[in-house]
């Protein structure tokens, strides 16, 4: 996760409780984002969070164009995504 930058959710003064949420989770909790490129097109940004039980299937993508539409998704769809070097 090099090409990713981290926040700590504490730092930012957010607190949460997963259990509220039916997570498990007793590790630090904050996220892992950075820029990628969707379908070899669209830019977006990924983030994975601390929590998630694993990271090659469970990361949410942020993106100024309507990806379920663009590329007709559904909730739990797979999207290969490639991270670009830069810096945020």
């Amino acid at each position: 996760m090099s090409l990713l930058k981290y926040v700590a959710f504490a730092e930012l003064g957010w607190a949460i409780d997963l259990s509220e949420h039916g997570i498990e989770y007793d590790g630090e909790i904050g996220a892992y984002y950075g820029p990628v490129t969707v379908a070899d097109t669209y830019p977006a940004c990924v983030i994975f969070f601390t929590w998630a039980r694993n990271i090659h299937k469970d990361a949410e993508l942020i993106s100024p164009h309507h990806l379920r539409n663009t590329l007709n998704l559904r909730d739990g769809d797979m999207v290969e995504f490639r991270l670009i070097k830069c810096d945020l």
